[in-house]
């Protein structure tokens, strides 16, 4: 924004319950940049998940937590005329576990690229594998669910495949 003094930010609240899911920002030649699960089409899945307990947001041990949104991934960005590229993401979500309690709704433990396609539906498509026994800095611990909220990626970017033609299944590069 710095460089952009006259760019546009709106928090946008969807489901009118005070909190933001997400984030509108616009340019003085009119692009929007979305960001979030705005009610557009498709699942983008673009809204990281943390807990909240009525004023309190974060992790807890007992009760009824509700899903509280923590990052918000860009899920499109549009032109003035409407023409729009999409993005699409996979979460990876996570119950926590304390004893013999677990937490009825899942916190989002990392979140990868799945697809971007573009206004005409040309797309390109992630494939990602397992990071496995990482040679620097493993994460070792195999106990989940838990009691603790760890934001970690445990996938890594296998390939990416280009697809021409909308709805193909093959792709023209990979």
């Amino acid at each position: 924004i710095k460089d952009a003094p006259y760019s546009k930010v709106e928090p946008q609240d969807v489901n009118t319950d005070g909190v933001y899911d997400g984030w509108i920002l616009t340019t003085i030649d009119g692009k929007k940049m979305k960001y979030g699960n705005l009610n557009l089409s498709g699942d983008r899945k673009a809204t990281r998940w943390t807990f909240a307990w009525g004023n309190y947001v974060g992790p807890g041990m007992s009760g009824t937590p509700t899903q509280y949104p923590y990052a918000w991934d860009l899920s499109e960005i549009a032109d003035i005329q409407g023409n729009a590229v999409q993005f699409y993401y996979q979460p990876e979500n996570e119950y926590l576990k304390v004893g013999t309690w677990t937490s009825p709704v899942q916190y989002t433990k990392a979140s990868y690229p799945l697809r971007i396609v573009n206004p005409e539906g040309r797309r390109i498509e992630f494939a990602l594998e397992s990071k496995g026994n990482e040679k620097y800095d493993p994460y070792t611990y195999g106990g989940e669910p838990d009691g603790f909220m760890e934001m970690f990626e445990s996938m890594r970017l296998l390939q990416i495949k280009v697809f021409s033609i909308p709805g193909s299944t093959n792709a023209v590069s990979t």
